[in-house]
């Protein structure tokens, strides 16, 4: 049941990270051998287990975790199962500060672009629509507008959109 609540509001094309990550979280709780049951036929989500070992990210931990990490995996020996490895490294990730293991297995999304204030979308349009104003004239206010009530890269931007805009008289 926790599964379809937690997938039961996903659209398609939609980003599903946190949805995977609810998910693991559950898989990642339940007792070895039922994990062991539920994907003896095939790889775990999404490409298979982890290889055994100490993870990639092991330098990006603070030096206690490093500690931690390298104590779990210290007795491991290649070729031998290392599914309670596994558990003790997933406990120790999880006790860890969720900023601390955002920056490791997360990379911060793209800058959003910040859209004009709806005042300048306003008057922006006003003197577009304006029929008083020239045709030559317009390109000269939105220019003047925009100075005023942009700054630096989204001046920037609307400049290079407005040596892009034709400005024809509408018919």
């Amino acid at each position: 049941m926790k599964l379809r609540n937690i997938w039961g509001n996903y659209r398609q094309g939609a980003d599903c990270s946190n949805e995977h990550h609810q998910t693991r979280q559950i898989l990642h709780s339940l007792p070895t051998e039922v994990r062991s049951a539920i994907f003896r036929h095939g790889p775990h989500p999404p490409f298979g287990p982890p290889p055994c070992g100490l993870p990639p990210f092991i330098d990006k931990l603070p030096a206690d975790a490093q500690m931690k990490l390298r104590d779990i995996w210290k007795n491991y020996r290649q070729g031998a199962d290392c599914s309670n490895e596994h558990g003790q490294t997933f406990q120790l990730m999880h006790s860890l500060p969720q900023e601390v293991r955002r920056a490791i297995f997360r990379p911060p999304p793209p800058p959003r672009r910040r859209r004009a204030s709806k005042t300048f979308i306003e008057q922006l349009a006003a003197i577009y629509e304006n029929e008083s104003i020239s045709l030559s004239e317009k390109p000269k206010k939105l220019k003047e507008l925009a100075r005023k009530m942009l700054k630096g890269d989204e001046l920037k931007r609307f400049n290079e959109s407005l040596n892009t805009m034709k400005f024809t008289k509408q018919g």
